[in-house]
């Protein structure tokens, strides 16, 4: 899936809209619709981040990036669901011990979301950054870091030079 430019800089303006519309929302006390442009945002966010010289794997995209956003999607609406079918009362049942609706938070939320991103980052790693990125990614930064270490040297160089000259020139 080609990422071009223009696009990218949409779906930029696209997340900050989101970002506004996600915190009126939660200011006017309407925290699901806020949750649901939160996952938007997220789900942009995962793109661009994951979106190698503009191409996105659509492997990546279908899972995790797809599969994850499902998650969250069916656990917020799970919880929201048993939130109001236990409102004010004790929940008839509870899982693990919790509430019907954090359990759906917990479960699809938070472990299922993590396992699967981190999976999927685990599985399909050559779709985002394979071998000889990785080595050719490490050479820049050794690169940086000799450039980094000679400069020094240099202002170092430079810095003992005028202050031998200066000690030489208050000497005389």
């Amino acid at each position: 899936m080609k990422i071009t430019d223009k696009m990218q800089s949409t779906l930029i303006i696209v997340s900050t809209i989101l970002w506004v519309v996600c915190c009126i929302l939660a200011w006017n006390e309407r925290f699901i619709e806020a949750i649901w442009s939160g996952i938007l945002i997220m789900a942009i966010y995962l793109c661009l981040g994951s979106s190698k010289k503009g191409v996105l794997s659509k492997k990546f995209f279908c899972y995790p990036i797809l599969i994850w956003a499902v998650l969250w999607a069916v656990g917020f609406w799970a919880a929201q669901h048993f939130a109001v079918m236990f409102l004010d009362i004790q929940p008839t049942f509870t899982i693990l011990g919790m509430h019907p609706s954090f359990a759906m938070v917990v479960f699809c939320y938070w472990f299922g979301g993590v396992v699967t991103i981190s999976l999927g980052f685990m599985l399909l790693r050559k779709e985002w950054l394979s071998p000889d990125e990785w080595d050719d990614f490490k050479k820049k930064i050794e690169q940086m870091k000799k450039k980094q270490s000679a400069g020094k040297h240099s202002t170092n160089v430079h810095m003992n030079e005028n202050i031998a000259n200066s000690i030489g020139k208050g000497g005389n």
